[in-house]
């Protein structure tokens, strides 16, 4: 496995550096998370959404992120047009001609396994581009 090193030199230059890091990294973390999210939605909409006239699958949405003291958070959700019964649809168990209900909860919790590996290399990404 190939390795890169940050070089420091001296303590003004390492805060001046963490400063950065500190600075840059909730924005960074809430893109990956939105691409994250982005795959989700699509893997989602392509393979599980009940379709009957579309209004459900094309209310989908992945929301930009919101960064705040607490976290970064990245919602995805279905509704719009739809939100009446899109609740009752992701819930209910039946037999639908097109999807499955828990439609946006399968593909999430499809995506956790991996998501870790995933946003550890985009948080490895981001931090190379500190090095010199």
């Amino acid at each position: 496995m190939a390795t890169k090193s940050i070089r420091i030199r001296g303590d003004k230059e390492l805060i001046r550096t963490l400063r950065k890091i500190r600075k840059q990294s909730p924005k960074a973390l809430g893109a990956a998370l939105f691409q994250e999210g982005e795959k989700i939605m699509r893997d989602s909409k392509e393979s599980f959404v009940p379709v009957d006239l579309g209004n459900l699958k094309n209310s989908g949405h992945t929301e930009p992120p919101s960064i705040k003291m607490n976290g970064v958070t990245v919602t995805l959700g279905y509704g719009g047009a739809a939100a009446s019964y899109a609740i009752f649809v992701h819930e209910i168990d039946k037999n639908y001609r097109v999807g499955q209900w828990k439609y946006l909860e399968v593909p999430l919790n499809n995506a956790i396994p991996k998501m870790a590996k995933s946003l550890a290399l985009k948080a490895n990404a981001f931090l190379r581009r500190f090095g010199k």
